[in-house]
């Protein structure tokens, strides 16, 4: 399974660069993170598990969870929108 998607402010709309996408635990440690434009891309393990658990953490944001179902080929998300802690 191929996922990707995008981060942006919830306010302003604006990618947010640098988000840590922790897949299934809160460690940042080998996660995929975003790019300038808020972009984040990895492939995944079919039947590992049902649902995939995201986790989005970066400084100055609450962090954002999605749970995404396991299924073969493309996941593109609709945008995670982070929400400023000021």
């Amino acid at each position: 399974m191929h996922l990707s998607g995008r981060v942006v402010d919830s306010r302003t709309g604006r990618p947010i660069a640098g988000v840590c996408v922790a897949i299934g635990v809160t460690n940042c440690l080998r996660a995929p993170i975003t790019d300038a434009n808020g972009i984040f891309s990895v492939d995944l393990t079919l039947g590992q598990v049902l649902a995939w658990d995201l986790k989005f953490l970066t400084a100055g944001y609450f962090t954002a969870e999605r749970m995404v179902p396991s299924r073969p080929g493309q996941v593109i998300l609709s945008d995670t929108r982070m929400q400023p802690t000021r």
